[in-house]
């Protein structure tokens, strides 16, 4: 709100307005009170206000009569009440609703508080300010009206708060009878989410420290649901209604500082919850963080098995990675191969889909790893890490990340290029020619040099490769939120031509790999398609794997011949693959890193130590010595 109130405006609007209550001349008021700048402060408002009311009868006129009718009239209820928004049944239609209000402001339901305050947080106060004001001014100002209204006013505020603390606790007790808590009725019958009500009516709380007591109570089951959450999997309503419960749990907790002593910090952040009251990426990633979360921990799991710690176990990686490099290398030739078969685009690029897929997932099953597949895992599990362990020995962590990483990517590269040199040789030495092209092998130098679109191409494919981890975590909830394993064990259809035993294999089976084989299915046809529908739109997306990069390249020199290495196109494009690679990993890598930590993966315990949040950054400033 950026329009400029006068003194003058104030007292106009105050005189001269008939109605008895009237939304324009507070809103009018609070513009005026709190817009603010470099020159003048909030403190600087509250003694000019202050000079007002002493030395201006008119203006102290028109300031006490409308003050003195919005004592009168005005309701707290919904202020207290409300929880980050509207109290909606489902996280899709509390989005809907938020962005109906954003689209469409709702007007004033009667003269609740709330709509005033949604006028002063629109001006972007800084909530913190409010620490600041001088007591003394503020007092001097409630002198001005008479101490019934004041006393009035205290009474309303005492009693809303009461009415509110009942209001939401039974919605929280309403709330736990849903099918997310799994515990029988007479259980939740006698929950402490139940027995709230017993020690507090609309009308008065008769013992406070009863009620504090059940609220901790009933916030520990809140968080140990949401706990469980990581082994059971959950879907995105019932993370929805959780987070309302604990988010309604955190109120209360709120409202009982300010029945008992008008804490103030209380007060900023019940302000501060309202002021999230319409963002929809609040809203957003304040209920799928947590779903985020888990995903995440997902691939942290995953994550664990990339870390090699000791020569042993880098030896173990390098050794899976070169048979991942192996496999790719038949990747290669099967997509150089069925490159001539003159398919339509889309039938081609399915095709391409289904090679990488299958690729990919012979690889997993085999127990090689991919070096590409494995920052994004590896940085859901460092963030995860930075829970458990000392600064020092996360720094450690991230020495043998890198170390891991180097090793595994030589292990992919290493093997792929003498695999394809072979398959080169095979195939002249069977048919006479090799088995790709010369005009193949041009295009294939000249498409990764540096100096083209590979680096974007290669940062593309980096997000491609995050987003696959992610599917991969996000299956593995989902198999787990709606227990597929028992379905296929108790439905007579499914996988009904195998015998009890055979089938409950399968059901583990899916059960322990579910997650990697859609993940893996995902990325093998997101680097099929997506060339194609790059050509179809006519834009420059394409995609660029380092490993499958430097087969093609190698297949190309070996069809060239060793003339190649005097045209200054193959260093071109051996940089290009360098690209690739440190961009493949770079991004993925940096994508799970910042997801992770968004999702509130960091400790409160890690924050309040005053460690950065960037892994990277207390990485960098080690190795740099700015940072012991």
């Amino acid at each position: 709100m950026s329009q400029k109130v006068s003194l003058a405006d104030l007292i106009s609007l105050g005189t001269h307005q008939s109605k008895k209550w009237d939304w324009n001349w507070y809103i009018l008021f609070v513009t005026w009170f709190f817009t603010t700048n470099t020159k003048t402060t909030l403190d600087q408002k509250l003694d000019y206000l202050n000079h007002l009311l002493e030395n201006n009868a008119q203006f102290r006129e028109v300031f006490i009569k409308k003050w003195t009718i919005f004592i009168e009239q005005v309701q707290f209820d919904s202020l207290w009440v409300h929880t980050f928004s509207g109290e909606s049944d489902s996280f899709i239609q509390e989005l809907i609703w938020a962005l109906n209000q954003k689209i469409i402001s709702a007007p004033p339901q009667g003269c609740e508080i709330s709509h005033l305050v949604d006028e002063v947080l629109q001006l972007d106060v800084q909530l913190d300010n409010y620490r600041h004001f001088d007591s003394a001014n503020f007092i001097k100002i409630l002198s001005y009206f008479p101490d019934e209204k004041i006393s009035y006013l205290v009474n309303e505020v005492q009693a809303s708060l009461v009415r509110s603390i009942y209001i939401l606790s039974s919605k929280n007790m309403s709330d736990i009878y849903s099918s997310i808590f799994k515990m029988p009725s007479s259980e939740k019958f006698s929950s402490d989410f139940v027995k709230v009500l017993k020690v507090i009516s609309l009308q008065e709380i008769s013992d406070m420290q009863t009620l504090k007591a059940l609220n901790a109570s009933n916030m520990t089951m809140i968080n140990s649901t949401i706990e469980n959450f990581r082994e059971t999997g959950v879907s995105l309503n019932a993370l929805f209604r959780i987070k309302k419960i604990k988010s309604r749990l955190q109120r209360i907790v709120h409202l009982t500082k300010m029945y008992e002593d008008y804490n103030f910090k209380s007060l900023a952040a019940i302000l501060a919850e309202r002021k999230n009251f319409y963002s929809l990426k609040f809203q957003f990633f304040h209920y799928s963080s947590q779903l985020i979360e888990i995903v995440s921990l997902t691939s942290a799991e995953t994550g664990d098995h990339y870390v090699g710690r000791s020569r042993q176990a880098i030896a173990k990686l390098f050794t899976s990675a070169c048979g991942g490099g192996f496999i790719t290398g038949f990747t290669v030739l099967i997509k150089t191969l069925s490159s001539y078969m003159h398919l339509a685009p889309f039938l081609s690029g399915v095709l391409n889909g289904l090679n990488y897929s299958l690729c990919f997932i012979i690889i997993y099953l085999l127990g090689f790893t991919l070096a590409t597949k494995q920052p994004a895992a590896i940085a859901a599990h460092l963030t995860y890490q930075w829970e458990k362990l000392t600064k020092s020995e996360i720094l450690d962590e991230i020495d043998s990340v890198f170390k891991s990483q180097f090793w595994a990517v030589l292990g992919n590269v290493g093997i792929v290029i003498p695999t394809v040199l072979l398959f080169s040789y095979l195939s002249e030495l069977a048919f006479h020619q090799n088995f790709m092209s010369p005009e193949k092998a041009q295009a294939q130098i000249v498409s990764m040099s540096i100096l083209s679109f590979t680096p974007f191409y290669a940062f593309l494919t980096g997000y491609f490769l995050w987003f696959s981890t992610f599917v991969s975590g996000a299956a593995d909830n989902f198999f787990k939120v709606y227990k597929f394993d028992e379905v296929i064990l108790n439905s007579p259809k499914i996988l009904s031509f195998l015998s009890p035993a055979n089938k409950r294999k399968w059901a583990n089976f899916l059960k322990n790999n579910f997650g990697a084989l859609c993940g893996n299915t995902v990325l093998g046809f997101i680097l099929g398609i997506v060339p194609v529908f790059g050509d179809f739109l006519g834009l420059p997306i394409d995609v660029r794997h380092v490993t499958l990069s430097s087969g093609n390249i190698a297949a190309a020199v070996y069809t060239l011949g060793i003339d190649v290495f005097y045209k200054p196109e193959i260093y071109l494009a051996i940089l290009g693959v360098f690209t690739t690679g440190l961009l493949n990993l770079s991004v993925s890598f940096m994508i799970s890193l910042r997801v992770a930590e968004s999702s509130n993966a960091l400790s409160e315990k890690s924050l309040d130590q005053n460690y950065s949040k960037s892994l990277l950054n207390l990485y960098i400033l080690k190795k740099i010595g700015l940072r012991k």
